[in-house]
């Protein structure tokens, strides 16, 4: 089992925001460093992932990069999600230079805090509605540095699922909110009622003008439940 210790968030205050120099050798130490820090990260992640998803082998989601774009991050993260279907919104579970141990619901893909206003995806926008300032969120919990190192693994994970049920909106909440749905659900407001067809209808004319055909047409929508002119 992977270790945190001091000196990860020291290094992650020290080198936050420096161009990584890949000749450098005090920048390869320090890359190394906190990419160690990642391998913690993940195994509390996937702890987390394996409470939340019953025990199924269901992994968390990670990118094990300590200098994005060649710029060192004051924030290292893993990516939960509770529902594969919804992968615009996980559970993020990290370490942040200043704050500590940083847990909370967020978006994926759909832009950060940072983003011009202009380029925010409108999904994101209304997250950042919903989570309101992320200092006094509701569903971003932080617990300092100091009090997460004395923890053991056991106890950071049950401090991490403890937290997440106290998260008011939930996960299934704010999906809702977001307008995000399962790939093969319709929109509660889009749901329409089974149309209840008459029995005994005759179709009459001529030959020629189609009976045979409408009444192949008939009867697929009384079977699929939905008017015969949809």
């Amino acid at each position: 089992m992977a270790y945190l210790t001091k000196d990860h968030f020291e290094y992650l205050a020290t080198w936050k925001d420096k161009k990584y120099d890949s000749s450098d050798t005090d920048h390869i130490q320090a890359f190394q460093k906190l990419k160690d820090s990642y391998i913690f990260i993940g195994e509390w992640a996937d702890e987390v992932q394996k409470r939340l998803s019953k025990g199924k082998k269901e992994r968390a989601k990670i990118i094990r990069n300590p200098a994005i774009q060649n710029v060192f991050q004051g924030y290292q993260w893993a990516k939960i999600y509770p529902n594969e279907s919804f992968t615009e919104l996980a559970y993020t579970v990290g370490i942040d230079a200043e704050l500590g141990f940083e847990i909370k619901i967020d978006t994926v893909g759909l832009g950060t805090d940072e983003t011009p206003e202009n380029k925010k995806d409108k999904k994101r926008k209304k997250y950042e509605e919903i989570r309101g300032v992320k200092s006094n969120s509701s569903i971003v919990s932080i617990l300092p540095s100091t009090d997460g190192l004395e923890m053991d693994m056991e106890k950071l994970v049950q401090w991490t699922i403890d937290e997440f049920e106290k998260f008011s909106p939930t996960y299934q909440e704010i999906c809702q909110k977001l307008g995000l749905y399962m790939s093969n659900d319709t929109p509660p407001d889009n749901k329409k009622e089974p149309v209840k067809h008459a029995l005994n209808q005759i179709l009459y004319g001529p030959a020629g003008t189609g009976k045979t055909y409408n009444t192949i047409n008939y009867a697929l929508s009384i079977l699929d439940g939905r008017n015969i002119n949809d």
